[in-house]
């Protein structure tokens, strides 16, 4: 019997070379670097958002304020003009029931701006300070202390809604000071002579 020949090939095919290590190393830290990348304008993408939405919440609550002080700022005429009402109505009306309305709704008027941290300036006995008054004048009196308040201003918390106009003191004193400083010195100087006189015949008595 005749064999066959075997036509099966025997060689071992040759090994697929695999990657190296160093190459998969590097192929790592590339991808690692990439992420990093990603991550770090995600995280600057993220902040920027956050500011801005800071930002336009700030804006939105100065506008908020900007208008509602705007409409303060409205209502202190009419204030000013019922405190005028108040204060000089004559007293023949002064206990009628329409007397009565007006004086509420002053109350009502300033317990509204109250409401909303707006206070009153105090002027009385204060020195001058550009910050919160404004002066329009000036007259006879200490210098740089408030003399008088001729419109009263207001805060609305830390804030000047509107600066109180006053007269300031100049530092001269008025004519009627001046007499009785005047008046003053002559009694004293009287009172002085008079110990003298007194002190001198006093001596000679005893001499």
């Amino acid at each position: 019997m005749t064999e066959e020949p075997n036509n099966t090939n025997t060689e071992i095919p040759a090994a697929v070379s695999s990657p190296s290590v160093e190459a998969l190393e590097k192929k790592l830290a590339e991808e690692q670097s990439r992420a990093e990348s990603y991550l770090a304008k995600w995280q600057r993408a993220q902040a920027d958002f956050q500011n801005y939405q800071k930002r336009a919440d700030r804006e939105r609550a100065e506008t908020a304020d900007s208008a509602k002080n705007s409409v303060l700022l409205a209502l202190l005429p009419v204030v000013d003009d019922f405190e005028l009402a108040v204060k000089l109505m004559p007293a023949e009306i002064s206990t009628s029931e329409w007397a009565n309305g007006i004086r509420m709704i002053e109350r009502k008027l300033k317990g509204f701006l109250e409401s909303y941290g707006v206070t009153a300036i105090e002027t009385s006995g204060r020195p001058f300070d550009p910050k919160y008054h404004e002066a329009v004048m000036k007259a006879d009196g200490e210098e740089g202390m408030i003399i008088r308040e001729l419109r009263k201003g207001y805060m609305i918390r830390d804030t000047v809604l509107r600066p109180s106009l006053v007269v300031v003191g100049s530092g001269q004193k008025s004519e009627g000071a001046r007499k009785e400083h005047r008046q003053a010195d002559r009694e004293t100087a009287t009172n002085n002579k008079e110990r003298l006189t007194g002190a001198n015949k006093k001596e000679e008595h005893n001499g």
